[in-house]
């Protein structure tokens, strides 16, 4: 793959981006992303507390919000390493890569149900018996049997590309390059269900956009690796690690706020990532401090020890990422055993 072509400006559709005052393409697709109904409506979607009453436990919405900070700064520090190595054009720039990485983390729950994956199945099981298996009598046999294996991930790539703004003419209309990372499973269902995926029972694509896929596969470049099946988008890999690392420590955090889990035993599994000397400046930091001001002072130190270990995972894996080959980057920052917990 080369970097000319992964970082794609031009939109779904062979439309060509507009030149505006300010704002780059991919700085505009993150603007189409915040501004859609989809991405309001995730306010409502459970992140793993349902019907919480307390303000402070996260749902998909501020989760989403979240991962995006994560991911521009992951995206900066792998853009600014990319252009001192001369690996991506010089008309690019480190915000580029931040930009399009934001975008894809804004968007990563965006197909998500109600519920997140206990939605998914109920779902699956509602198109597979009765009434909802008799309302898609009518569909094609695949399409049919991607609703009986309904995945929030393609979901969110038919919000993008089909139902959101522009119905069945482009959806949001981003670019090549933010719609290829927004793509973790790039592969059609009935191969990820019977085992011949790197990852079973997981995709990202449905039978009815898959002209689409290929359309943003090709653009960008991206590796054909079978019928319905690309490599990677290698920025995906960014978007999540910043996934992981974040409800990695916010999911922590909403068991201390919601009584679940003791800040002692949570602060412990955190501080396995910072070396001594950070632990105890933390430790006098924090004396006299409430725990939700103690959890917000950790999560900042954390997040910044996460990202150097993503962004160094990103740069010793470039290759083996550029050739296809990487399926996710998380082994590598778990090498060290500090790491371990994610």
């Amino acid at each position: 793959m080369s970097w000319e072509k992964l970082l794609n400006n031009t939109r779904l559709g062979g439309r060509p981006p507009k030149s505006e005052l300010g704002r780059s393409p991919f700085h505009s697709d993150h603007d189409k992303v915040v501004f859609s109904g989809a991405f309001r409506r995730l306010a409502r979607k459970t992140q793993v507390h349902p019907l919480a009453t307390n303000d402070h436990v996260h749902n998909r919405l501020t989760h989403s919000l979240e991962v995006a900070c994560v991911g521009r700064t992951l995206g900066v520090r792998v853009g600014q390493e990319l252009l001192n190595e001369r690996l991506i054009p010089e008309r690019h720039s480190a915000s580029d890569i931040g930009d399009i990485v934001q975008t894809a983390c804004l968007a990563h729950d965006i197909g998500n149900p109600p519920f997140g994956h206990t939605g998914e199945e109920a779902i699956r099981h509602w198109f597979s018996n009765d009434v909802g298996s008799k309302m898609i009598e009518h569909l094609p046999f695949n399409e049919a049997g991607d609703l009986r294996r309904f995945e929030g991930n393609a979901q969110g790539f038919r919000v993008l590309t089909t139902s959101e703004y522009h119905p069945h003419d482009g959806g949001m209309r981003l670019t090549y390059a933010s719609l290829g990372a927004f793509i973790k499973y790039p592969w059609l269902a009935a191969d990820a269900m019977n085992g011949l995926r790197p990852v079973k029972n997981k995709y990202g694509v449905y039978c009815s956009e898959l002209d689409l896929f290929n359309e943003v596969a090709d653009a960008t470049g991206l590796l054909e690796l079978g019928d319905g099946w690309r490599c990677r988008h290698p920025l995906a890999n960014l978007m999540e690690i910043s996934d992981d690392f974040c409800y990695a420590i916010l999911d922590l955090e909403d068991g201390v706020e919601m009584g679940i889990l003791e800040w002692n035993k949570v602060f412990e599994i955190l501080c396995l990532v910072l070396d001594d000397k950070q632990k105890n400046q933390l430790m006098k930091d924090m004396q006299g401090m409430k725990v939700g001001r103690r959890l917000s002072l950790v999560r900042g130190k954390v997040i910044s020890a996460f990202v150097d270990a993503g962004a160094a995972a990103f740069m010793e894996n470039h290759d083996e990422i550029m050739s296809g080959k990487a399926l996710g980057i998380l082994g590598s920052v778990r090498k060290p055993k500090k790491y371990d917990f994610l």
